[in-house]
């Protein structure tokens, strides 16, 4: 598992929204496992307890940020363990630091995307639903994120990226629909450290 922070300042105007050209993952086997995987309520909150955890140490990342951020994306959202993380209690793990505020503070409206719906929805009666300002959306594609250029603050993704067929395709998604400035912090499994990475007027990314 590799972390990757961006700073996607350049090449406002790439989409990235053609097919990818190699079909690695079959897109509907993978929708079918998380609708799957979603009816079953109790075992599929017992298998998150990674994927709540790798969250929590992304969502981590935004103490290090001194901004607010008035429209957040979570790209690939499963059962929402972003807005769980932003909800929690106290975010800094470092018992020398002092008491944080939950990281919800920093957020004014966040968009949980997610092409699964059963998934997505899995958790819509749980407390944390309370304690933020969220909105699901769920995605036609996993492979297409259907919102105009200059709309979010900021786009997180954990544990999502490494299903996506046209990865490079994804993140000139993610960059076009980045405000400028703004920040994209994702978490996925790889074979291979994931560097910081730089668009570049070309097209292309530089790690």
């Amino acid at each position: 598992m590799h972390w990757t922070v961006s700073r996607l300042q350049l090449l406002r105007g790439a989409t990235g929204q053609g097919p990818p050209v190699h079909e690695v993952f079959n897109t509907r086997t993978k929708w079918l496992q998380k609708e799957r995987a979603a009816s079953s309520l109790e075992q599929s909150r017992i298998a998150d307890y990674l994927k709540d955890e790798v969250a929590i140490r992304l969502c981590e990342r935004l103490l290090d940020i001194k901004r607010s951020y008035p429209r957040v994306l979570d790209v690939g959202a499963n059962s929402c363990n972003v807005a769980r993380a932003l909800t929690a209690p106290n975010p800094d793990s470092d018992p020398n630091m002092p008491e944080s505020d939950p990281l919800v503070t920093k957020i004014e409206h966040l968009t949980a995307a997610e092409s699964s719906e059963t998934m997505l929805y899995r958790d819509v009666d749980e407390p944390f639903n309370q304690q933020i300002n969220m909105t699901r959306e769920v995605l036609a594609s996993q492979e297409t994120l259907p919102y105009e250029a200059n709309t979010f603050d900021l786009v997180l993704s954990s544990l999502s990226l490494h299903w996506i067929n046209d990865l490079p395709g994804m993140l000139s998604q993610i960059n076009n629909i980045l405000k400028p400035d703004c920040a994209f912090m994702g978490a996925m499994f790889g074979g291979y450290p994931i560097r910081v990475a730089d668009f570049v007027a070309t097209g292309g990314a530089r790690a």
